[in-house]
């Protein structure tokens, strides 16, 4: 009976091989779709779970909350993870501290020989404990990790850098020097880290060389907090153990903050890249939100598929009303049919489950290439993989089969000889209820998409307080430091540079956090505030406007020891006017300043964030502190200009390959995590407006077959192609109004729990819901316009010969 059943099931398939090929084709997009999403989530649950002791290893985040300011930090003081190790060895077995200055990037040579040196800048390296290979698990290819970085001036570096500077030659021993200064011992080789890992670590220096540079010791300050610290608790010990000791330690040691609101935390490691989202992250993250909506998102597309199959099943079910009546007049029973009408579905299920593997296997590349992830197809051949995919087409042809397996089984034999079993969209409530659902989720699609794209547009257009056009950016280290001034100078001698300026970090990415004592307030209590060490010309270059007092300026050549400007911000939180904040006196460790301006509030950090207090300092010594410098060009002729930059650069430091990027381009990639997310909306709605344009093409064609003969009648009567269209189509509109009926609530309630996620968002814009009411209704006219055309055009002499 089985194999019975199987031949029949193909022979349908061949048979009616249009309507298999939509259905098929609809289950395998749905089916391609859901695996790639499947796939990306897999991914993105797997970071640093490759750790041996992953369940045992937290980082420790400190929370700083005073005066308003909320600083929530992925770091901790230097002192901190010794400390927890020495007062509670019972619940933390190692702590490892990792540290590279907040450098963006650092640069590497090797003298290779005498007339070569390979040179890179080398974007992420760290100095680490050299207890780190007891906590984390980075297998070593040469070397001996209990040793590796005892030593101070000792490093370990990636197989792939190794290559690199080294090619085939062993790495051990060789020397790398680290900004032309410091000299590191390769003293170990380990495998490149995967994919799935929260922080990427290229080279992995001896933190000893840092504790040698100063003096050595590490710095004992409690207060800066430059160390991505974690710890490995022992065995059967819970987080909550040491979180309930944090408040006695912050008491023990947190000396220099006893009057701040500090709050010590644990995070787990596996949750670092889908749940944090601090200050002074080791990388951008990604965002558990993300993976919720797009797990979502791909059933509904699958469903989508699913609902296809039903409605074509149902809507053809005239084409085998004889072989129906043929079985149950000899004795069929109903369960018998729906047995039989459910492994059709099931086979079809089967077979779209391979295309849509086919599919996957094409496309992995350009998938890995569209989401920046290096998944390999052997993982869907792995026995898990085909154990789920056994199942899922078995899942999918249940779901889809059910309906119409009862549906077709259902059929009377007698109504069917009498000719009385009626099809068209007339007699098929279920078929509409299932058009409805299948559009109103391609309408909240396509709204979704439109805003998620909206809010992206409005991130990287909005207005920041601060010019972030025309600005190109260069990172100030090495031979250029010294003499960072002259440099200067030689850059304004360019008419197409109008301004020069540096500061510690890129503006509008990150700031730093700075202790001050602030008139009328606790006298001395030190409050960290927010703040930004700059050069001369900072707010003309940024554009930054000051609403009352001045900006620093050369006039006043005091202003770099005695001058501080403030946000309006600060100068409101504080209880002052703008004009009574002038010549309010704050106390740094420089000594005492005055305000001397209030500026209006810019962005320091990305939208995600609220504006919050701010403070504009000057450097003392900008030569060896500014860290970014800032060229301000009044050209489009942007080639010249850096043409001129790289000359000059070459000049003053001629060993250092020349490295730039424009502002405004660094600061639209804070929004990496949008733009991923909106292209991944963006395909997943146009499969969903394929499969739901696939289901319609389908039913309206087996709706205008089933009506040729009254098309023909109606022709013959008079009837305009314009006429029978409206017809025929006009049912289907109200469909599709209705769908959008239902979309637009659900939909606007959902957009908008997602843009209160950021501190600044577009507001409900109404047009993308008549946009979104526009394209279903088009896409739908025109499918069904151009199916009942067709048929139209038959001559009615052909359609009614026989009648």
């Amino acid at each position: 009976m089985r194999r019975h059943n199987l031949i029949i099931a193909f022979r349908n398939i061949a048979k009616y091989w249009n309507y298999s090929l939509i259905n098929i084709g609809g289950l395998a997009i749905g089916l391609a779709s859901f695996i790639f999403i499947i796939l990306y989530i897999q991914d993105e649950l797997k970071y640093d779970a490759f750790h041996v002791n992953a369940d045992r290893i937290y980082r420790v985040n400190r929370l700083y909350n005073s005066n308003d300011v909320d600083e929530d930090a992925a770091t901790c003081s230097f002192p901190c993870g010794p400390a927890l190790v020495f007062d509670y060895p019972d619940i933390v077995k190692e702590s490892v501290r990792f540290f590279n200055g907040f450098r963006p990037h650092w640069f590497f040579d090797y003298q290779k020989s005498e007339d070569e040196i390979i040179r890179f800048y080398e974007n992420y390296f760290m100095l680490a404990d050299s207890n780190v290979f007891k906590v984390f698990s980075f297998p070593f290819i040469e070397g001996d990790p209990e040793t590796a970085l005892q030593r101070p001036g000792t490093i370990v570096i990636t197989e792939s850098t190794a290559r690199r500077y080294f090619g085939d030659e062993p790495a051990i021993g060789k020397v790398l020097r680290v900004e032309e200064q410091i000299n590191f011992e390769v003293t170990g080789v380990i495998q490149d880290l995967p994919s799935q890992s929260h922080f990427k670590i290229d080279l992995l220096g001896s933190l000893n060389t840092f504790r040698q540079l100063n003096q050595g010791q590490f710095p004992q300050t409690w207060i800066w907090n430059p160390c991505w610290t974690y710890v490995l608790l022992q065995d059967g010990i819970a987080p909550e153990t040491l979180n309930e000791k944090f408040s006695q330690f912050y008491e023990d040691h947190y000396t220099d903050l006893k009057d701040a609101d500090v709050t010590l935390y644990l995070q787990p490691l596996k949750d670092i890249h889908l749940h944090s989202h601090h200050v002074y992250e080791m990388r951008a993250n990604s965002n558990i939100i993300y993976v919720y909506i797009l797990s979502i998102i791909s059933f509904i597309v699958l469903i989508m598929a699913c609902i296809n199959f039903m409605n074509l099943s149902t809507a053809s079910s005239a084409n085998r009303a004889k072989e129906i009546s043929m079985k149950r007049v000899f004795g069929g029973y109903k369960n018998q049919l729906t047995r039989q009408f459910l492994g059709e579905a099931i086979v079809q299920s089967y077979i779209a489950l391979i295309a849509a593997v086919f599919i996957v296997e094409v496309l992995l590349q350009e998938f890995n290439h569209f989401t920046g992830k290096e998944i390999n197809s052997y993982f869907l051949f792995q026995p898990a993989s085909i154990i789920f995919m056994i199942l899922l087409g078995l899942f999918v042809g249940f779901i889809a089969g059910i309906y119409p397996a009862f549906f077709l089984s259902s059929f009377k034999p007698l109504n069917i000889l009498r000719g009385t079993l009626k099809n068209g969209a007339k007699t098929g409530p279920a078929r509409k209820i299932l058009v409805i659902v299948q559009y109103s989720i391609s309408i909240s699609l396509i709204i979704g998409t439109l805003v998620v794209f909206g809010q992206l547009n409005y991130l990287r257009n909005a207005e920041l307080g601060f010019n972030k056009d025309q600005i190109i950016l260069l990172e100030n280290y090495g031979q250029l430091q010294n003499r960072y001034r002259a440099f200067k100078e030689e850059l304004l001698n360019s008419p197409d540079i109008k301004y020069v300026t540096a500061s510690e970090d890129v503006l509008g990415v990150n700031h730093n956090t700075r202790a001050y004592e602030i008139e009328g307030l606790t006298p001395g209590q030190q409050f960290y505030i927010p703040a930004f060490m700059v050069d001369w010309d900072f707010v003309k270059t940024y554009g930054i406007e000051v609403v009352e007092g001045r900006a620093f300026s050369r006039e006043f050549p005091t202003d770099t020891l005695q001058a501080v400007m403030i946000n309006e911000t600060m100068a409101s939180d504080l209880g002052w006017t703008n004009e009574e904040a002038i010549g309010k006196k704050v106390r740094s460790a420089d000594g005492e300043e005055r305000v001397i301006g209030v500026f209006k509030d810019f962005y320091a950090m990305s939208l995600h964030r609220a504006k919050n207090k701010f403070i504009i300092d000057m450097f003392r010594r900008p030569e060896v502190f500014a860290a970014i410098i800032a060229i301000k060009v009044n050209t489009k002729n942007y080639q010249n200009v850096i043409n001129y930059i790289e000359e000059t650069w070459n000049k003053f430091a001629p060993t250092r390959p020349f490295n730039y990027y424009f502002l405004d381009q660094k600061l639209d990639g804070l929004y990496k995590d949008e733009e991923k997310f909106g292209k991944f909306s963006l395909m997943l709605t146009i499969l969903a407006i394929i499969i739901a344009s696939m289901g319609l093409i389908g039913l309206t064609s087996f709706l205008a077959e089933q009506r040729t003969k009254e098309i023909g009648i109606r022709r013959v009567m008079g009837a305009s192609f314009k006429g029978i269209i409206i017809l025929i189509s006009k049912e289907f509109m109200i469909l599709i109004l209705l769908a959008n009926l239902i979309a637009w609530p659900v939909t606007y309630f959902v957009t908008s729990d997602w843009l209160d996620n950021y501190a600044q968002h577009i507001s409900t814009n109404w047009l993308f819901f008549i946009l979104s009411a526009i394209i279903a209704l088009m896409l739908a006219l025109l499918i069904t316009g151009y199916k009942t055309l067709r048929i139209s055009m038959v001559n009615p002499a052909k359609t009614l010969r026989y009648e």
